[in-house]
């Protein structure tokens, strides 16, 4: 599976509870990158990707993923996961946030191999993928 995250500068996914980002750029951006393909989410994400009719939403959505299938993870753990992970495909805000959550992987295990700034609707986006 290709794990979507959104972080900010420390790997923070959440910060007071939220989520990083509701940049709508950036959700055109993943609808467009995945719309060919199954994207996984859970009920919290689905609130902010409604327009994704490819989208397949359940509270398990991590073990139900296969190969190949997108999963748009917000406040989920993937460390348990972390053998089934093809990809990892963050988004930063090139920003640091008193984070409550933080990705449970250590990125240097993974091999950067792709890396791009994109637009967003109020400021460059860096999207990084690890293999």
């Amino acid at each position: 599976m290709k794990i979507i995250l959104c972080l900010d500068d420390q790997n923070g996914m959440m910060f007071n509870h939220r989520r990083q980002s509701q940049d709508r750029a950036l959700r055109q951006y993943i609808k467009e990158m995945t719309i060919d393909d199954k994207v996984w989410m859970n009920n919290y994400s689905r609130a902010l990707y409604q327009d994704f009719s490819h989208a397949e939403v359940c509270e398990d959505f991590l073990y139900q993923a296969e190969h190949g299938d997108y999963c748009i993870v917000e406040d989920q753990k993937i460390a348990p996961l972390k053998d089934k992970i093809e990809k990892l495909i963050i988004f930063r805000w090139q920003k640091k946030y008193p984070a409550d959550m933080k990705l449970d992987l250590n990125l240097e295990s993974w091999n950067l191999i792709e890396q791009e700034e994109i637009e967003g609707s109020s400021h460059l986006i860096l999207k990084q993928v690890y293999q």
